[in-house]
């Protein structure tokens, strides 16, 4: 039924006197914050986040994406750790100058731990926000909201190293490498080589070191993790 329609209809009734016709408009919803479940639930440049304990859609240029670092930033080993600090910050800085991941700039959060074993573990726990703690060596710990979405730092001493992306936190490492068959970014399908074994000058002779690195980048048991494979 049109408006003009809905007057005459009112007129016969009797109804006219003082009848107007009112328009309504859209409310304003700019400056409202919606709830959500997922990234999907929001819109073009909003990403579900966290908001003072509930989840919610916020602008995803207001929320860096952190990464965190544990590394010696005093002590008699700081200058290797700040130098570590500083390159990876231009490198960042660079990478944020050219728009960063959709438009959310990358943040390091960078801990000292004086080069100590216990003290890493420590910062690397608190850097991952760990929750709880599981008993079984091949399951990941439980993160909090807080977590950094990665850790970032320096390999070792492993010489020239290869490490392959598997997917839900899952990498391989080759290390001791004499040569590398691929380049950052590459697609690897099984079977392909990926280096030449190296180590020809180290006291154990030409060998590869090679190790599976889980969520949390921990550490696994190589073999129980390609058995299941």
């Amino acid at each position: 039924m049109t408006d003009k329609m809905r007057l005459v209809t009112l007129t016969r009734l009797g109804l006219s006197a003082g009848f107007v016709l009112l328009g309504c408009s859209s409310p304003e919803l700019a400056n409202t914050t919606f709830s959500c479940l997922e990234d999907n639930d929001c819109g073009s440049g909003q990403i579900c986040a966290d908001l003072n304990g509930a989840m919610a859609c916020q602008a995803s240029a207001d929320l860096p994406i952190r990464i965190g670092m544990s590394a010696p930033l005093q002590g008699p080993s700081e200058a290797l750790g700040n130098e570590m600090r500083r390159g990876i910050n231009a490198m960042l800085d660079r990478f944020n100058h050219d728009g960063g991941v959709a438009g959310r700039p990358v943040v390091l959060e960078a801990k000292n731990d004086n080069y100590d074993p216990d003290q890493a573990r420590t910062v690397v726990e608190q850097l991952l926000d760990i929750q709880e703690t599981s008993s079984e060596r091949d399951q990941p710990d439980v993160r909090g909201k807080n977590s950094v979405f990665a850790l970032v730092g320096n390999v070792g001493t492993y010489g020239l190293t290869v490490a392959v992306e598997h997917g839900n936190g899952y990498w391989s490492l080759y290390m001791q490498l004499q040569s590398a068959a691929v380049k950052q970014g590459d697609k690897v399908v099984r079977g392909q080589t990926v280096g030449t074994v190296g180590g020809g000058n180290s006291d154990y002779g030409p060998h590869l070191h090679f190790e599976i690195r889980g969520e949390n980048q921990i550490a696994l048991d190589p073999t129980a993790w390609l058995r299941r494979r």
